[in-house]
């Protein structure tokens, strides 16, 4: 529900080990952050992964001005969450473009590792109109799938909405 140029991903400064770079979402991370801020309290046991480290760096500096640097511990990667379970689990993709280009987010394998750590809850944070266009079409079809799926038995949300939704929450609003 936002344009173009508030939801893209841009290189990171950090090399990565699977790609040249890495990559930074503001506003996913912004909204990782609420997320993560307003359920912390209700799931003690939480973690947020990303793909990217650059990404991670983001998302544990805001974590760490709401949170405390604690708090920072669980932000990682997927290869950090390696056999490890949490409460809640809050994934974020971080690509965002018009190319449908989503790097190593096509491993299938780490992203069944990331889905799979959370024991109550499960929020994933992420640029439908990328995912679902991603030039790697074996995971373009999960995410088509995954996505009518939440729809019929889930729960899809828009980032604004989201964001209005933890704002009241963090007010004390039901």
């Amino acid at each position: 529900d936002q344009p173009e140029g508030r939801r893209r991903e841009r290189r990171g400064r950090q090399s990565e080990e699977w790609e040249a770079h890495g990559y930074v979402n503001e506003l996913e991370a912004a909204l990782i952050t609420q997320i993560v801020t307003v359920c912390a309290d209700a799931y003690r046991d939480w973690a947020v992964i990303v793909p990217y480290r650059a990404q991670v760096d983001r998302v544990r500096e805001l974590i760490t001005m709401s949170l405390g640097g604690e708090a920072a511990e669980s932000v990682g990667t997927v290869d950090a969450f390696q056999g490890g379970e949490r409460d809640l689990i809050v994934y974020g993709c971080t690509r965002s473009n018009a190319r449908g280009d989503i790097g190593f987010l096509s491993e299938l394998r780490r992203f069944n590792v990331a889905v799979t750590r959370a024991r109550r809850q499960l929020v994933l944070v992420g640029d439908i109109s990328t995912l679902t266009r991603a030039s790697d079409k074996p995971f373009a079809d999960l995410m088509r799938h995954l996505i009518g799926y939440l729809r019929d038995n889930g729960d899809i949300r828009a980032s604004g909405e989201i964001a209005a939704r933890l704002r009241m929450l963090a007010k004390g609003h039901p």
